[in-house]
């Protein structure tokens, strides 16, 4: 709002680009802490789908600056991040909030004792940046997040470059046909995401990424000699459906490989430093995708740019069958470990102590002093 040079603005832009990695992966650390595993895809397809919800709702900023002037789009947003501000921070932590309100969501491990004999240890554990490069799994969730920021950032710029060369759309315009896009995104990431928890995310993957190919292909086809604009709409839609659809798995995959890393540990360590790397590659994604745009529009035309982003996707299919899902069926169906109640152990001693260890329970038992009566029952 105040930079007199342009070497102000791209300071600005670089503090503004550090603060909205910090915040993004704080927002998706803070679902990741507070939801089960089997319930990830759904609350990130949600917490996706108000980003483009965000950006449509600011198109209006640009009214304000015509009857305002330049100060009052960035003065609006300083009031919005302040209201930001100061609902994160009334946020409680799950480490710094009372255990009861946590206590149904641990309902698969309960341990009662009143005297003392039963000792319980969680084994610590580390994850590090190299135990998580490591992982196919997470490299191959980073290369589609790198992918899907590249196609979202090189048609940006473009589109409204095409509309406005076809059909002499003004910026107004521009804006308008872009909603065409925003808006079935919104609605598909909270879909996607639900179909990923209760189907596994391989087949979203797969799916959507096969659906992503002749999408973007068909994008570059509407021109003026072809017709009106209205041809260019329904491409729109579909190509925001697919696209969301291939950003929906990978929440859900790197949270995935964080607990495979943790094992048998109920810590969630290595959670930030997965996200930080979503984060990295977004921004490498954002980075490549309108240099790669502007160069390719110039040199061989939207048809053709368009075709080679189609191929990105196409040649990504092999990689998401092969390296996406806990192994290589299509449809992998997610059973609630919060609800299952089968083959749950329950020891009952003349002490009136009793454990309860479900399947997903991630206790370390390490000592237990009973009396010498104990009797064993198994519930199913």
């Amino acid at each position: 709002m105040l930079s007199t040079t342009f070497s102000m603005l791209l300071a600005a832009r670089f503090f503004q680009g550090v603060s909205n990695a910090c915040v993004w992966t704080m927002c998706l650390c803070l679902i990741a802490d507070n939801w089960p595993k089997d319930q990830l895809g759904g609350q990130m397809g949600k917490l996706v789908g108000f980003y483009p919800l965000g950006m449509m709702i600011g198109l209006p900023a640009g009214v304000l600056f015509s009857k305002l002037g330049h100060q009052a789009p960035f003065i609006a947003s300083m009031i919005l991040s302040g209201i930001d501000l100061l609902m994160r921070v009334v946020v409680i932590e799950r480490s710094s909030s009372p255990k009861e309100w946590f206590q149904d969501a641990e309902k698969e491990t309960c341990i009662k004792a009143d005297d003392g004999d039963l000792a319980t240890s969680f084994s610590p554990n580390r994850v590090t940046w190299t135990q998580l490069l490591k992982q196919p799994r997470l490299i191959v969730s980073l290369a589609l997040t790198v992918i899907v920021a590249t196609v979202m950032s090189a048609f940006e710029p473009t589109l409204s470059m095409r509309l406005a060369e076809e059909w002499n759309f003004d910026a107004a315009g521009c804006s308008l046909i872009v909603l065409a896009y925003m808006v079935p995104s919104i609605i598909a990431s909270v879909v996607c995401g639900r179909i990923c928890d209760r189907y596994g995310t391989k087949i979203v993957a797969l799916v959507s990424l096969f659906l992503a190919t002749p999408c973007c292909l068909l994008i570059g086809f509407p021109s003026k000699e072809l017709g009106s604009f209205w041809l260019l709409v329904p491409f729109l839609i579909l190509g925001g459906v697919t696209i969301a659809g291939c950003q929906a798995p990978i929440f859900p995959e790197i949270a995935k490989v964080v607990d495979k890393e943790n094992g048998d540990s109920k810590s969630s360590d290595g959670i930030a430093r997965s996200y930080s790397l979503f984060n990295a590659a977004y921004g490498v994604g954002m980075c490549v995708g309108p240099i790669l745009a502007g160069y390719l529009y110039i040199s061989i035309g939207f048809f053709w740019l368009c075709t080679i982003l189609s191929t990105f996707f196409f040649c990504f299919i092999p990689f998401a069958y092969f390296l996406i899902g806990d192994s290589r069926k299509l449809i992998q169906k997610q059973n609630n470990a919060v609800t299952d109640k089968k083959h749950v152990d329950t020891i009952l001693t003349d002490s009136d102590t009793t454990v309860c260890v479900g399947p997903e329970s991630g206790f370390t038992l390490a000592t237990v002093a009973v009396p010498e009566k104990v009797h064993y029952k198994l519930q199913y």
